[in-house]
C-alpha cells in the first residue's frame, strides 16, 4: 500500500544570510557571461588572424633599417647567388672598392665581374606557409638577374668580422659566409639574412608577387651549399639553399 509522504513547506521568508548570498550569485552571474563572451571574441578574432601577420623575427642589428611587418606569408623559393672574378685576381672587396685601380690586376675593380640571382618557387595562397618546397598548386615566379660585380655593400649590415666588406667578389662571398678549409662546416648564412636585394631583384620580386610596394629579404636559408672556386679558378663560386622570402612593409 502507498503511503502519503509528507513534505515540509517553509511559512516564513529566507534569512537575511541566505538572500544575501542570492545576491551575490546573480551579480557574479551578471558579470561572468559578459566576460565570457568577450573572451570567446577575443579568441574568434586571433584565429581568424594569420599566424604569419603578426610580425617576423629580424636580427637585433637590422631592425633599425627594416620595418617589421609581413605583407605577404613568407614563400618558400629555390635560391642560386654566383659570383665571378673577372679577371680572378680581381678578388679582394674588402681593401678595393669598386672601380679602384689594382696594380697588376685591374685599372677598374669589379668593373667586368658578374654577380647572378636566380630564385624561383610557387606562391601559395592560405594562413600558413607551405611545408616544403614543391608543394603542388600555387602560382609559380621566377627572378634571373646578372649585374656587374661593381655594387656596394654599405647597405647590408654584418658580423663585425666582415662589415667592411665594400663590394661582392668570390672571396667575399666566402668570407659572408664564413665558409674555411673545412669541407664538413657548412655555410654561415646569418650575415645574408633580412638584408637588401639590389633593387633590379627587389623590384621584380614584388612584380611576381603583385605587390606596388614592399622589401623583400630572405628570412631563413635551408640546407645552403657553396659551390667554390676562388682563387685562380675561372669558375663561379656559388651559393645554392631553398629559402625562404618575406616581404615587409610598414
Amino acid at each position: 500500500m502507498l503511503r502519503h509522504a509528507t513534505i515540509a513547506v517553509p511559512t516564513s521568508a529566507p534569512s537575511r544570510p541566505h538572500l544575501d548570498r542570492l545576491q551575490e550569485g546573480m551579480r557574479a552571474l551578471r558579470t561572468s557571461v559578459p566576460a565570457t563572451i568577450g573572451l570567446a571574441l577575443v579568441a574568434l578574432t586571433f584565429l581568424t588572424v594569420p599566424a604569419w601577420a603578426a610580425g617576423t623575427s629580424i636580427p637585433s642589428d637590422r631592425q633599425a633599417t627594416l620595418p617589421p611587418t609581413l605583407v605577404i606569408r613568407p614563400v618558400l623559393a629555390d635560391f642560386v647567388l654566383s659570383v665571378t672574378d673577372n679577371p680572378t685576381c680581381d678578388s679582394n672587396g674588402r681593401a678595393f672598392a669598386c672601380n679602384d685601380f689594382i696594380e697588376g690586376c685591374t685599372a677598374t675593380a669589379g668593373s667586368h665581374s658578374v654577380v647572378t640571382i636566380q630564385i624561383s618557387g610557387r606562391q601559395h595562397p592560405g594562413p600558413e606557409p607551405p611545408l616544403q618546397l614543391g608543394q603542388h598548386g600555387g602560382r609559380p615566379f621566377s627572378v634571373a638577374r646578372s649585374l656587374l660585380g661593381c655594387f656596394s655593400l654599405s647597405g647590408y649590415t654584418a658580423s663585425l668580422d666582415v662589415d667592411d666588406t665594400q663590394r661582392l667578389t668570390e672571396t667575399s662571398l666566402l668570407q659572408l659566409l664564413e665558409v674555411t678549409a673545412d669541407a664538413d662546416k657548412p655555410p654561415d648564412t646569418d650575415n645574408l639574412r633580412y638584408q637588401p636585394f639590389p633593387p633590379a631583384v627587389a623590384a621584380d620580386l614584388l612584380r611576381e608577387f603583385h605587390l606596388s610596394s614592399g622589401i623583400p629579404v630572405i628570412s631563413r636559408f635551408i640546407a645552403p651549399t657553396v659551390d667554390r672556386h676562388d682563387g685562380d679558378d675561372p669558375l663561379p663560386t656559388a651559393l645554392r639553399a631553398t629559402v625562404e622570402i618575406s616581404v615587409l612593409g610598414p
